[in-house]
C-alpha cells in the first residue's frame, strides 16, 4: 500500500462497507 498508514482507515471502511454491503443484499432476498 503505497500511501502508508495515513490513507489505512477510510481504506479499511471502504472495504468493509462493499462487503458488509454484499452480505446484506444476499439476506435481503
Amino acid at each position: 500500500m503505497p500511501f502508508g498508514l495515513c490513507n489505512a482507515p477510510a481504506t479499511f471502511q471502504r472495504c468493509m462497507l462493499a462487503i458488509f454491503s454484499d452480505m446484506m443484499e444476499d439476506t435481503m432476498e
